[in-house]
C-alpha cells in the first residue's frame, strides 16, 4: 500500500474516532448532568465545611475563613440555603458541601501545584442493606493546575466558579417557586 493511501485511511479512521468519541462523551456528560440533577432534587440546603488549607498556601494569603465566606456568599447569592451545623444534623441526609484545597510549592520556583475538590456529601442507604446509612459523595467537581505565588489569592475565584456549577445543578433540580399571590 502506498504512503498516500495509508495516510488517507489513517486520516479517515482518526476522524471517525474523534467524531464517535465526541458524541459518546457528550452523551456521558448529559447522563451525568441529569443524574446529578436528580440526586439534588429535594435538597433543602447545605452546610459548608472547608478543610484545613496547606501552610504553604496560607503563607501566600489563602485562608480557610476566606474560602468558607466566599463559598457561603456564592451559595446565598444563587438562592441555595446555607445551613448551620445544627440545621445540617436535623436535615434529611445531613448534607454538607465539602471543600478541600491541596497545594505544594515547586522547589526553586515561585509556583505552586494546587488542586481543589468540592463535594456534596450526605447520608445514603446501601442497596444491598437499606437499613445501613453511610456518608457518600453525591455531587463533585475537581480542578488542578500550577499557579504563580503572586496569583494564589486568585484561587478563590476558581473555587467560586465551581461553587457556581454546584448552584446551577441545584437550581436545575430545585427551581425557585414563584411567590404565592
Amino acid at each position: 500500500m502506498s504512503v498516500r493511501a495509508t495516510l488517507w485511511i489513517s486520516s479517515v479512521l482518526l476522524l471517525v474516532a474523534v467524531a464517535f468519541g465526541r458524541d459518546q462523551g457528550q452523551d456521558l456528560k448529559e447522563l451525568a448532568a441529569s443524574q446529578g440533577r436528580e440526586l439534588l432534587k429535594g435538597l433543602s440546603g447545605v452546610f459548608v465545611l472547608v478543610e484545613h488549607i496547606p501552610e504553604v498556601l496560607e503563607k501566600l494569603g489563602l485562608t480557610a475563613d476566606q474560602v468558607s465566606t466566599d463559598v457561603e456568599l456564592t451559595l446565598r447569592r444563587n438562592g441555595v440555603t446555607v445551613l448551620t451545623e445544627e440545621e445540617m444534623f436535623a436535615a434529611p441526609g445531613t448534607p454538607y458541601l465539602y471543600v478541600r484545597i491541596d497545594g505544594r510549592a515547586i522547589e526553586g520556583k515561585d509556583v505552586a501545584c494546587v488542586a481543589h475538590t468540592i463535594e456534596l456529601k450526605e447520608k445514603v442507604a446501601l442497596v444491598r442493606q437499606p437499613s445501613q446509612r453511610v456518608m457518600a459523595t453525591t455531587w463533585s467537581t475537581r480542578n488542578c493546575g500550577y499557579v504563580g505565588f503572586s496569583r494564589i489569592p486568585d484561587l478563590r475565584d476558581f473555587i467560586k466558579d465551581d461553587v457556581d456549577r454546584f448552584c446551577n445543578s441545584y437550581l436545575a433540580a430545585n427551581p425557585p417557586q414563584p411567590p404565592a399571590p
